[in-house]
């Protein structure tokens, strides 16, 4: 999966997430959701350049938000070793299924552990890095 095609579609399902709530007060706001997402292995990718860490970073986050009281039904995981593998077409559907069920007022946190990649910028004079 390259994460530079990536980027674009999470930016835009984060954005339809949050210009779908709504400003109105809630009394009780409902529960917050989760999708901890880790990738290590990509396909391509060398061994000696894969990533051992990024399960166990999805591991240790969900047991800080349970530990935090956040339901443990509340939280989607994938990674290589559990829940839905996270090919690019998975990632797609979790994020969408996360803004299609939010509701207003509903904290929701998508945590992303793996390589990350840089695009050039639409508008470079804006970057300092281009």
């Amino acid at each position: 999966m390259c994460a530079g095609r990536f980027l674009p579609a999470l930016f835009a399902i984060a954005a339809t997430l949050l210009a779908s709530q709504t400003l109105a007060a809630v009394t009780a706001p409902p529960p917050a959701r989760a999708l901890l997402i880790g990738v290590g292995d990509y396909p391509g990718l060398p061994a000696a350049l894969r990533l051992r860490a990024s399960a166990g970073d999805v591991q240790r986050l969900r047991t800080a938000l349970t530990a935090a009281g956040l339901s443990p039904s509340a939280i989607t995981v994938m990674t290589e070793r559990e829940g839905v593998r996270p090919t690019r077409a998975a990632l797609l559907a979790a994020l969408r299924d996360l803004a299609r069920d939010a509701a207003p007022g509903q904290q929701v946190l998508v945590y992303f552990s793996g390589h990350g990649a840089q695009a050039p910028a639409r508008h470079p004079v804006r970057e300092p890095d281009g």
